[in-house]
Formats: structure tokens, sequence, C-alpha cells
């Protein structure tokens, strides 16, 4: 199944075929169908490059680097 990445700094809502939507958080990814990646709202913002596609291994390796990561304080 395909995975989506925001890339952007701020939500998007994605208006996708049949009414349904996806609420993507900044920087967050989703798992779509092929359906829905013919949507064409979705098409125009991953012209527009705000949304990218990534494989399923790909969108878990940035996951674990992002749980993985620890601030470090004074």
């Amino acid at each position: 199944m395909p995975v989506i990445r925001n890339k952007l700094n701020q939500r998007i809502l994605i208006h996708l075929k049949g009414g349904k939507h996806i609420d993507l958080l900044e920087k967050g990814t989703a798992d779509v169908t092929d359906e829905d990646l013919s949507s064409s709202h979705l098409q125009d913002l991953m012209i527009r490059e705000i949304v990218v596609t990534e494989e399923e291994k790909e969108a878990e390796k940035n996951e674990m680097k992002k749980s993985s990561y620890m601030r470090k304080g004074k």
C-alpha cells in the first residue's frame, strides 16, 4: 500500500473521491489506496511537491529515526 508524506510544517486536508478526506499533520505520513492516489487534489499536491509518496519500508525507517531521537539537556 502506498504511503504519502506531508513535506510542509503545517497540517493539510486532502480531499479524496467520494467525499472522503485525509487530515495529514505536519511532516506526517498516511497509508493510501491506489484509488486515493488518483484523486485530483492529491495529484495536484504531488505535482507541487507538497506531498510525496514513499515506500512502506522507507516510511518505517523515517519513523524509527524520529522515535529514536533523544534531546539532551544541559
